[in-house]
């Protein structure tokens, strides 16, 4: 039957054997356009007429459908002078249907297949059309029936299976390198034992003190230590977060014992008790020094194996929260870091993340202060046990100035854990500064308050002791004083000794008092040491002028030059030597205590 499109009104021949009962689907080669036709008639009346090919001599060859028409044509049964019909009223010559001159044409290249059959003029081989073309018969497009030809033949498949086959391979490959890497892709479980250290190292670390923090590293190192195994990601983030808290805590004493030590010295610049408090600075400097690298390598190790999954990025954001008051360029990328953990869901620390942002803007960015204490307020509030914003806090009143502020969050911490000592040192010290502030008096130590008190005690104790102890027991006190006297005259002798010697590391010979100068930083700073002790300062100027050019970014060899200008008397040159250690990098508070 004829079809034509709706779209583009081009019209089609269609087999009747090819629709459905309740019609078919198909598709317009000229516009794509898709659309159903129906059946002209029943299966029945269909199935009774068919096609009908008539020849000149009126026999009448009847077929079911086009495709037999094909063959007819090949075997040189049906001629371009043959008419056809499909309702067997009304026929049309096949000269008249160019859709039929592709089929005539292979035949003429062929040669006949029966002897006598009708040579057909070659003029007539080419068909001229008489009425308007009609276009070629077209495959209806079945929806959802196979795809078929006009001939009754199924179409040639396309790549599409080869792309599913592609894809399914993709994902099985996908799935097998997941099983391999589970452990690394998805974590491993914990053991039993596993987590029951680390619930105990998490509970210490709640406690945010220097005994706290250390127990819970000690909890864990042992995992750490494991060649055969890499150690699992709750772990090693609570491993870290051990070493960076400590680390935290020491630079937060530290900055409050600098402050005090700087207040002092404007009362007193030969004080007794800012020197103590230099060598306490100096030796959590270098226990700051050894925590750091530590640290360093927990975290490059947990970046490694873990960087991309959300604890490991909050661990690096802790990093940058707690170095960001001494490297601020640092903090642009914390906050990227703290958005991303943000969306997360079911964060572990999703609660500390308003804290971590309050404490970077307090560091970071004076003109949002405000906005960072209301952040941090609003933690506390809803955290009730944490220790360290209460310590945040202390730190940034205490660069304020503001020490009544610094003490009411001291005491907070205090009535959380009684016995925390970060929490008792810091007292001591903004106690001070706030008597130094108020009166310009200096506050000993609080050992140095309880010593008078002792040795009265101790008087009264060798008073009564004195009126009971008989003659021979006297005796053997003097003798013990002779024998102390004496210990402490070879004890001088030998740190005179000592002092006439240079230290150095183990596995090395001592060397000479007057070594030859030269070598590297190190050989430089022990000669020049060795020459200011002995008063030798034209000599210990030149070597320490060379330690100097090849560091220039340190301030140890002027720290030298300085104190011995002291010892000698020579203040302008020593303010001279302590105001360049001052401009770089190193002990501060000894330059500070020089220019007093």
């Amino acid at each position: 039957m004829e079809v034509k499109c709706p779209k583009c009104q081009t019209v089609y021949h269609l087999e009747d054997s090819h629709i459905a009962p309740e019609g078919v689907n198909v598709q317009c080669t000229t516009c794509h356009n898709i659309f159903r036709v129906l059946p002209p008639q029943s299966d029945v009346s269909r199935a009774q007429t068919g096609w009908h090919l008539k020849k000149p001599d009126g026999t009448i060859i009847n077929f079911a459908h086009l495709g037999e028409l094909q063959k007819l044509i090949l075997e040189y049964k049906a001629n371009l002078e043959d008419m056809i019909s499909k309702d067997g009223q009304t026929y049309k010559r096949l000269a008249d249907m160019p859709e039929f001159g592709p089929l005539f044409m292979k035949r003429s290249q062929q040669k006949p297949q029966q002897e006598g059959a009708a040579v057909v003029d070659k003029k007539a081989e080419i068909p001229q059309p008489s009425t308007p073309p009609v276009q070629a018969v077209v495959t209806p497009i079945s929806v959802p029936e196979e795809d078929i030809d006009i001939y009754g033949r199924p179409r040639k498949r396309g790549k599409a299976g080869i792309f599913i086959a592609v894809g399914v391979g993709v994902i099985l490959i996908a799935i097998i390198l997941a099983f391999i890497f589970k452990d690394r892709i998805f974590g491993a479980r914990l053991t039993e034992q596993e987590m029951a250290d680390l619930r105990a190292a998490e509970e210490e670390i709640q406690k945010t003190d220097y005994v706290s923090l250390e127990n819970a590293y000690n909890l864990l190192e042992k995992y750490n230590r494991d060649v055969k195994e890499p150690v699992k990601l709750e772990i090693l983030a609570t491993l870290t977060h051990s070493l960076l808290l400590r680390g935290e805590l020491l630079k937060l004493e530290n900055s409050v014992v600098e402050r005090r030590i700087r207040e002092i010295l404007k009362v007193d610049k030969f004080s007794e008790v800012a020197k103590k408090l230099n060598e306490g600075f100096n030796e959590r400097q270098r226990l700051i020094q050894d925590l750091s690298n530590q640290t360093m390598t927990l975290l490059k190790k947990l970046d490694s194996m873990y960087g991309t999954r959300t604890l490991g990025k909050y661990m690096a954001l802790e990093y940058i929260r707690i170095q960001a008051v001494f490297d601020k360029g640092s903090a642009a990328k914390g906050f990227e870091i703290l958005n991303e953990l943000k969306k997360e869901k079911d964060f572990k620390y999703a609660s500390r993340l308003k804290f971590i942002e309050g404490d970077l803007l307090l560091k970071t960015d004076e003109a949002k202060a405000e906005e960072g204490l209301k952040l941090i307020s609003e933690y506390i509030a809803q955290e009730q046990t944490q220790i360290l914003p209460h310590l945040m806090l202390v730190r940034y009143f205490v660069s304020k100035g503001n020490y009544e502020k610094a003490l009411s969050e001291v005491d907070s911490v205090l009535n959380i854990n009684p016995a925390s000592s970060v929490a008792k040192s810091l007292k001591e010290h903004i106690e001070d500064m706030h008597n130094i502030s108020k009166t310009g008096q200096i506050q000993a130590p609080q050992a140095q308050r309880e010593e008078p008190q002792k040795e009265e005690e101790k008087k009264g104790g060798d008073l009564k002791s004195e009126e009971k102890t008989p003659p021979k027991e006297e005796a053997k006190k003097e003798e013990g004083k002779k024998e102390e006297k004496e210990t402490g005259q070879k004890a001088q002798e030998a740190k005179e000794k000592r002092e006439e010697r240079v230290a150095t590391p183990k596995g090395e010979k001592m060397v000479a008092a007057e070594p030859k100068w030269g070598g590297n930083y190190a050989q430089l700073i022990k000669q020049g040491r060795q020459f200011a002790a002995k008063g030798q300062i034209d000599k210990a100027v030149e070597v320490l002028t060379r330690a100097s050019e090849l560091e220039p970014t340190l301030a140890e060899p002027f720290l030298i030059m300085g104190n011995m200008y002291i010892d000698a008397g020579k203040n302008d040159l020593a303010v001279s030597a302590f105001s360049r250690a001052i401009k770089l990098k190193g002990n501060k508070c000894d330059a500070y205590m020089g220019l007093g």
